[in-house]
């Protein structure tokens, strides 16, 4: 951007350097047309900032949504290793199909000195799943 900045400046004053050696034939031509080359050179250097305001949102609007992104991947990794360690309860000295999270919500009838505990990712390895009655 500053590259083109210092060339529009320099191509406007190469012109207006043309332009008052050039002798127009009166001065009033040589004032409109001095005048009608800077407001185009202004006109471009407003375009230009333009352009690099909108250059820099979009990069902010990229770097907030990176941002979120990788907040939304290690909530998902915390919630991956908190399943890891999360400790379930299988019936039958593990033998039964299904796991609960809480002792206290097996069923009545369930002979809880058999009962053993165990990390959900290896029952869900072993091939149980979570009780649809807790």
């Amino acid at each position: 951007m500053m590259i083109l900045k210092k060339t529009i400046a320099a191509c406007s004053c190469i012109l207006l350097t043309c332009i008052i050696l050039s002798g127009c034939s009166s001065n009033t031509e040589a004032t409109k047309t001095i005048s009608s080359s800077s407001s185009s050179a202004k006109i471009s250097l407003s375009s230009s900032s333009s352009s690099t305001q909108k250059d820099k949102k979009e990069q902010e609007e990229k770097a907030k949504a990176e941002k979120e992104r990788i907040a939304q991947e290690e909530a998902q990794k915390a919630a991956a290793a908190q399943q890891q360690e999360r400790t379930v309860y299988v019936a039958r000295n593990g033998a039964a199909s299904v796991y609960w999270y809480n002792i206290n919500n097996m069923p009545r009838n369930t002979r809880f000195d058999r009962v053993i505990s165990m990390t959900e990712a290896a029952t869900i390895t072993a091939g149980k799943r979570h009780s649809s009655r807790e």
